[in-house]
Parts: C-alpha cells; sequence; structure tokens
C-alpha cells in the first residue's frame, strides 16, 4: 500500500517539474492543455510562442511557461509529454466578483477607481495579489502624506464558487494630524505673518472647520514651501533658500509643529533685456518688443512678471498662426552687482492652419450644435484666442462641461494641425418639484419640467408653474438659438399669472394676466446681443375696493378703465463678459431694457418703461473681489395714459434690492394703509459689495455690503405725499451677506443688515432670509 502511494506521488510529481527532465527533443504533432475552466484554449494557443509542427526543446518548454505567467491569468504552469503531444497543466487565477471599499473619508471613492482599474482591481478581471498588495501599500503611503499617519489598510479576499473571489478593503483613517503652530526663522526682509499668508496649512480658526487647512500633509507643506520660494523670487531673491524645515509629533497625539528655516540673501535687480529672434520673422519684432517693456529696468527682479510676459509673447504668436512657439528667458546674474540680464530666445516654428475639427464626447448633442460655438474654423490660420473664444462658448450652453482642447499635428506636414474639442455631456434637462422662502415673496412652491438641451438640438423647452403668497405663475417657454445660421435667436412664451399684491406690502387689489410674446435675439459681437420681440396681454384688474386702495389706483382706472388688452414692444441690448454664470469672478454684465405699451385699440395703455443694469465683477488679489452694481429704471405714459400703469411700478426693499429694509416698502405709501407701498416710476439703485475670499467652500460666497437707493414717483397724484428726486432722500444699508449654492441646486441666501439713515415711516427687517430648491 505504501509502495503504491509513492509511486503515484512521484508521477504527480513528474508532470509538474520543469520540462528539462525531458532531455529528448520532439515535433509536437498534438497540444493539450488541461485545468482551463472559463478561459479558452484559443486564448492559451495564441499566447504560446512554440505550435504544431514545431520542434521543441527545453529552451521553448521555458519561454512557453513565461509567456503563459505573463497573461496574468495563471498561478501555475507546467509542462508534460505523452509521445508526442504536449500537455500543458494550467492553475487559473479566480476572477474578480466585486470590490468594496469602506472607511474611506479623506479618498473618496471616485479617486480611488481609476487606480483600483489601472492595477486591475475591477470586477471581471483576473485578481492577482501582488496588484492588491501594490493598492494596500500606496493607500499606506498616501493616507501618510494627508497627515493620517496611523491609517491601517486591511484586504480582506473571499473566496467563492466557480473559481471566483470578493475583495473588501477595510480602511481605519484614525486621526488627522492638526497644524498646531508654523514657526518661520531667518526672516528679515518679511514677517513671518506676512510669509505665512503664502500658506495655505496653518492653525485651527472658525474657518479651518469648513476647509480643513489645518490637517497637516506632507504634500500641503511641500507646496507651501514652493509658494514661499516663488514669493521671495517674486521680489527679487534670487539666492533664496528654504534651509531646512521639520515637522515635530506633539505627544498623545495632539498635532505637529512645523519649523522652516530660510536664508534670504539679497536683493537682485533687473538691470536690462533683449530679444534674440533669430528664428522669428521680422514683421513681428516691433508687437513682441513692445511686450518686453513691461519689464521695467532698475526694479527688483520678479519671477512673475517674467512668466507673465513669456506667456504673453505665447499668447500673441498663437493668435498670429504659430501653434508651437518656443520662448526661453535666459537670465545672466551679475552676482557682485546684484543684477539680472534677462535674453529672450524667441523661434515662432512654422505657422499652421487647421485641418479638421474633432468634437468628441457628445453622446446626445448634435455635433452641429457645438460647431455653431466653435470661432475657429476649418481650413483657417490656428488663433489661441478663437480657439479659447469657442472653448467658452460650449461651456456657456449649460448642457456641456470639462471642455478640453488637444492640437494634434499632421504627419508629415509641418504647417497643419487637427483640432479635438472633448466635451462630456451634462444631464442638464430637469422635472423638479420647488419649494422655498423669500423675504419678498413669502413662501413658494411649484413644479417645472425643462430641458435646454431638447432631443440633442441646443433648443430650450420648459413648461411649469409656481406660487406663493404674492402671485401664481403658469408658462411655457420655447427658445431656438440657432434659429438662423448667423446666430439669431427666437423665442416665444404664453403664460397666465394670478397676482395679490396686498400680502406682500402692497395694495389690495387682484390681477389677471395671460399673454403670449415672441423675441429675437440678434448677436452683434462675441459679448453683445440685441433683442426685439413683442408680446400681447390680457389684464383684468378686479376686488379694487375704493376706501383702502390708493388715490393713484383709483385715478388711474377711473380713466383707464380695465380690462386691457395690451400689445407691447420688447427690446433691448446686453453686454456680458462674465467669465462663469454662477458666483463669477471677474467680469462685467449690463442689460437695458425697453418695454413700451402700445394703444393699437381702445382698451389698450400708452406706456413706457425703461431698466439699466449694471454689474462688475473686479478681483483686486488674494481672493477679494469688489463688486459695484447699479439699477436705473424710468417709465410714464402717453397718448392719453396718464402715467405708467400701477401694476407696472418699481420696488425695493428686501435682500435682493435693499437689505435691512422690509421688502416692498419704500417709496411713497398708500394714505389708506401707511405700511402698504405704492412703488414708483423711477427706481435708483445701487452699491458696492465686497466679496471675502472663499474661506468656507467654493460653494459659499460671503460679502460686506453697501447699499443705497429709493423708489421715487415723478407722476403724482393729489392726496399722496411723495419724496422729492434729490440725493437727500435716498436710503443707505450697510451688512454682510452670505450666500450658499446648496447641493438641491439652489441658492440659500442669508443677509444681516442695518440702515444708516432709517427715517420716519421706514419698516426695518435687519435680517434676510431667501431659499429655493430643487426636490
Amino acid at each position: 500500500m505504501f509502495r503504491q502511494l509513492r509511486i503515484a506521488i512521484i508521477t504527480a510529481v513528474l508532470l509538474f517539474i520543469p520540462v528539462s527532465i525531458f532531455a529528448s527533443s520532439f515535433v509536437i504533432q498534438h497540444i493539450q492543455v488541461q485545468g482551463l475552466q472559463r478561459i479558452h484554449a484559443s486564448t492559451v494557443m495564441h499566447a504560446m510562442p512554440l505550435h504544431v509542427g514545431q520542434t521543441y526543446t527545453d529552451a521553448e518548454g521555458n519561454q512557453i511557461i513565461a509567456a503563459l505567467f505573463k497573461t496574468g491569468f495563471f498561478s501555475n504552469v507546467a509542462l508534460s509529454r505523452t509521445g508526442t503531444t504536449l500537455i500543458v497543466h494550467v492553475v487559473e487565477r479566480p476572477t474578480i466578483d466585486s470590490v468594496l471599499i469602506t472607511g474611506n473619508k479623506s479618498i473618496k471613492a471616485r479617486e480611488l477607481k481609476p487606480v483600483l482599474k489601472k492595477l486591475g482591481i475591477v470586477v471581471g478581471y483576473t485578481f492577482n495579489p501582488s496588484e492588491l498588495h501594490a493598492i494596500v501599500l500606496g493607500l499606506q503611503q498616501q493616507y501618510a502624506m494627508l497627515g493620517h499617519v496611523g491609517a491601517v489598510v486591511t484586504p480582506h479576499v473571499k473566496t467563492l464558487s466557480r473559481n471566483r473571489v470578493a475583495i473588501h478593503i477595510v480602511i481605519q483613517e484614525g486621526k488627522a494630524s492638526i497644524v498646531r503652530s508654523i514657526q518661520i526663522t531667518g526672516n528679515h526682509a518679511f514677517s513671518e505673518h506676512t510669509l505665512l499668508s503664502q500658506f495655505k496649512l496653518t492653525t485651527p480658526s472658525i474657518f479651518t472647520w469648513f476647509n480643513h487647512n489645518d490637517r497637516y500633509s506632507s504634500m500641503r507643506l511641500d507646496g507651501d514651501l514652493q509658494n514661499l520660494q516663488n514669493f521671495y523670487l517674486d521680489h527679487g531673491y534670487l539666492d533664496f533658500q528654504v534651509v531646512s524645515h521639520h515637522v515635530t509629533q506633539l505627544a498623545n497625539g495632539r498635532g505637529v509643529v512645523i519649523h522652516v528655516r530660510v536664508h534670504e540673501g539679497s536683493v537682485y535687480y533687473l538691470s536690462g533685456y533683449q530679444l534674440a529672434a533669430e528664428q522669428l520673422p521680422a514683421n513681428l519684432h516691433p508687437k513682441i518688443n513692445t511686450i518686453l517693456m513691461e519689464l521695467k529696468k532698475g526694479v527688483p527682479f520678479s519671477r512673475k512678471s517674467i512668466i507673465d510676459v513669456n506667456q504673453k509673447i505665447g499668447d500673441y504668436l498663437a493668435d498670429q498662426g504659430y501653434a508651437f512657439p518656443q520662448i526661453t528667458p535666459t537670465p545672466t546674474l551679475n552676482r557682485a552687482a546684484h543684477r539680472v540680464f534677462v535674453t529672450y530666445h524667441v523661434a515662432s516654428g512654422h505657422r499652421v492652419y487647421v485641418r479638421h475639427i474633432h468634437v468628441l464626447g457628445n453622446t446626445r448633442t448634435n455635433g452641429l450644435v457645438v460647431r455653431t460655438q466653435l470661432r475657429q474654423m476649418e481650413g483657417s490660420l490656428y488663433s489661441l484666442k478663437n480657439i479659447k473664444e469657442s472653448k467658452r462658448r460650449i461651456n456657456n450652453l449649460g448642457y456641456l462641461d470639462h471642455v478640453r482642447v488637444t492640437t494634434k499635428p499632421v504627419r508629415n506636414k509641418n504647417n497643419q494641425v487637427d483640432l479635438d474639442y472633448h466635451v462630456h455631456e451634462v444631464s442638464a434637462g430637469r422635472a423638479s418639484l420647488q419649494a422655498g422662502y423669500s423675504d419678498v415673496d413669502g413662501f413658494l412652491y411649484g413644479a417645472n419640467v425643462s430641458e435646454p438641451n431638447f432631443m440633442g438640438s441646443g433648443k430650450y423647452v420648459s413648461v411649469g408653474f409656481t406660487r406663493s403668497e404674492y402671485s401664481s405663475n403658469y408658462g411655457f417657454t420655447y427658445n431656438n438659438p440657432f434659429y438662423t445660421a448667423s446666430g439669431i435667436s427666437r423665442g416665444f412664451s404664453v403664460y397666465y399669472s394670478h397676482t395679490t399684491p396686498a400680502n406682500v406690502n402692497l395694495e389690495p387689489y387682484t390681477m389677471d394676466d395671460y399673454g403670449a410674446s415672441m423675441t429675437y435675439g440678434i448677436p452683434i459681437s462675441e459679448y453683445d446681443q440685441v433683442s426685439l420681440g413683442g408680446g400681447y396681454d390680457h389684464i383684468v384688474i378686479s376686488n379694487v375696493n375704493p376706501s383702502l386702495v390708493s388715490p393713484s389706483v383709483t385715478q388711474f382706472i377711473g380713466q383707464k378703465k380695465p380690462p386691457y388688452n395690451q400689445f407691447k414692444i420688447i427690446s433691448g441690448i446686453s453686454h456680458v463678459t462674465l467669465d462663469r454664470a454662477i458666483f463669477p469672478t471677474k467680469g462685467n454684465e449690463q442689460d437695458l431694457n425697453l418695454t413700451v405699451g402700445v394703444p393699437a385699440i381702445k382698451s389698450s395703455l400708452g406706456y413706457y418703461q425703461a431698466v439699466y443694469d449694471n454689474l462688475y465683477y473686479l478681483p483686486i488679489g488674494h481672493g477679494f473681489i469688489v463688486n459695484p452694481h447699479l439699477t436705473l429704471g424710468y417709465g410714464g405714459g402717453y397718448d392719453g395714459t396718464p402715467q405708467m400703469p400701477f401694476y407696472t411700478n418699481f420696488y425695493a426693499g428686501g435682500l435682493r434690492t435693499l437689505p435691512g429694509y422690509t421688502g416692498n416698502t419704500l417709496g411713497p405709501k398708500n394714505p389708506q394703509n401707511l405700511t402698504q407701498a405704492l412703488g414708483g416710476n423711477f427706481e435708483a439703485l445701487g452699491g458696492v459689495n465686497f466679496i471675502l475670499p472663499d474661506f468656507i467652500s467654493n460653494k459659499v460666497r460671503t460679502a460686506i455690503v453697501l447699499d443705497g437707493g429709493n423708489i421715487f414717483q415723478t407722476d403724482r397724484v393729489s392726496g399722496i405725499s411723495y419724496e422729492g428726486v434729490r440725493p437727500k432722500n435716498l436710503r443707505f444699508t450697510a451688512g454682510i451677506m452670505l450666500s450658499w449654492w446648496s447641493p438641491l441646486g439652489a441658492p440659500l441666501d442669508f443677509s444681516l443688515a442695518f440702515p444708516l439713515n432709517k427715517k420716519p415711516g421706514d419698516q426695518l427687517s435687519p435680517f434676510g432670509f431667501s431659499f429655493g430648491a430643487t426636490i
């Protein structure tokens, strides 16, 4: 019995030992593969370097084993022989059935997935333990760099049926190391406070509750040290060095203390510059020399100035068709005199044309929609300015984002390139319920279905309703931004509204308005557009109590009895250079809109209303932005209409106009009820917002506000007390405003403001709140 068992073991071992024991070579007549479960035999045959009809040797056998191991499909490979048949014995690696990661907070799952895929830890892939081990080591190193020194990463591999495994990576991050102190020594030219302002790492404060900048990581510290060096280089300290930096762990895990020692050196001054342009067309010299004149001789050398000039030269050449210029600023130092001379070596390269433009990633949007936004055309000279403008316009469509442009030289053509516009589709259409509150309109709710990219055509379609204490609105809107090939848009809307002004501090009457309008938008430049259209409204005024409404309403209705069949002309011009729609950081937006009521029939009114809005965002450095704004509006009547209709009056007060004053309460008051504002035909509003850096999050904006203005009535009615249009009658307010773009896709706004020149009869609301949510 024992002898038979020993013979069986020896036979099995012989089958799996290297083929060198089969010393003689032979011609392979057949190949058999044993041990396969899910991998097809043809895959093995294709990977083998030896096939039927070829001669087998020991060296060839070793190559077969190496080639099969290289596929990554097998954990064991052995060869044996039966006559002229080569037998390949394999043991398949298991297949990954599931991958689960838990406990990760500092590193999000979406950041881990690309790494896992790169190393083959993906459902359906063959499982390789060494790759999982690499993931574990990499995660531990990454957490250590993020300040989680005690992080523990534990992989669990569970064997399942049918040669499958389930992978569960458990992460215990532990507590992050908190920066308790940052100390800089060796500095003389700048205070420690100034130098620490270059750091993102900081000690705990109320803001670090949100931005976590007090959490130590070696990557953050390396970035801050680089920022510190750049700061000194921008001020002429070319010999500056970070001599040493030490991170000391405090006892009991209380955090870390960072010590940085620097050597400043002396200040270097710019002695001069020159253009070395052996490979640059002569007609480009004057403009480049003009750009170089931005460098001022005799001032401290500035790395930033050198980089800015370098960028401007590159942009200029790229706008002239030179897509691949080479610009090398070479500084020559005179250490004894502490002077720097800079030579700009500029080679323009070949002037190139754009052969083809490809749009990639638009799985739903018609490619023609994207091409309507392109300002760089096929067959034309390469222009960086036009490429950037094309990218900006695509980003502003609202249903495509993450636009990326790659430039590819055409093979064997040194004067041609192809452009690839990579876009990402955004699910911009939405069916939503709305709920919220405004200090002006009260509680509001509604439902809406909108699609800014209807069936991939780029056309906007919306239908829905909203209701609040002030009004109920129902409407349908359609807009075709590509109505003509030249970029003219056409839109129309159909709507109905029911308004009860008394519910929001206005006069006691009810108005029902249904109508329709059509408007054309005509672009006159990249940033300017003229709009022109017309509309019709049927307006019914009811529930008018003469003892409660103001004399202005009773007099107007007495002269022009409702209902009104109102025809109107709508026109406007806009100029927009804002860098983005949500929380802009720079640019300007100006709008001038004019509505003219046309007395086409007896029940129509003749009136006009003009509104001008001007809004600037001016960055002043370090994340601070000055935001001046102005709104002027004026209206009146004509052709027998005594004044602008009372239901089109301007109103002010509340978070959006003058925070600190109760919504819609400024201007003339109803003598029947002095808490009800009448509005007016002239509005003057303006102010300056001092926007603070994003201390909390890029989704939160905080601003110090200083606003002023008032509502006036120039067409006066007896029995009502009016204020004259004079600077002394303007109201001013100051405070702070916070806006949060919530995860629900709607803004949440708060204001705390106090009037600076309150007058008798003014109604105050220091705290303002507005919220609109999409569920």
